[in-house]
């Protein structure tokens, strides 16, 4: 009986540890073109954070503006913002990223931050991972160099 409870405890204690590293797993470090509505030049072009946590969605720019959006509905893709209004993504940059609708303007999210690389070398940044699939082998502890099939829904 002994047994199985420091057995159980263990698995508990390996399980709360990964914790703080699961939290971090949805949020990566993405390019970011806005789009003022009905533009089609970039108003501005910036590294931003983008996480994803139970369908909830979160962008933060690096002026310190935040953009909350909650899943609406049964229909994938669509939000509505802080304010309770519509919010939709469209998944017209394939693997590439992601585009969310908003009431005055788009963002263009972009999993490549390329361009940008330059910048996060000069500073004491932290390094991310650039892609899905590398936080999913993070998550799940897989070695780099393993293939791994994901299907994605957009």
């Amino acid at each position: 009986m002994r047994k199985k409870a420091v057995t159980f405890l263990s698995a508990v204690g390996l399980i709360l540890m990964n914790f703080g590293f699961l939290a971090k797993a949805d949020t990566v470090k993405v390019r970011c073109d806005f789009y003022p509505k009905g533009e089609d030049k970039a108003s501005a072009s910036e590294v931003c954070t983008f996480s994803q946590r139970q369908g909830f969605v979160s962008i933060q720019r690096e002026n310190g503006t935040r953009y909350e959006f909650s899943p609406v509905g049964d229909q994938p893709g669509n939000f509505e913002n802080e304010s309770g209004e519509a919010v939709y993504r469209q998944s017209g940059l394939g693997e590439r990223g992601l585009i969310f609708r908003m009431p005055r303007e788009s963002v263009y999210i972009y999993w490549d931050t390329a361009p940008f690389e330059a910048d996060k070398s000069e500073s004491n940044s932290t390094a991310y991972p650039q892609q899905p699939i590398q936080l999913f082998k993070i998550a799940m502890k897989l070695p780099s160099n393993t293939t791994t099939n994901i299907i994605s829904v957009q």
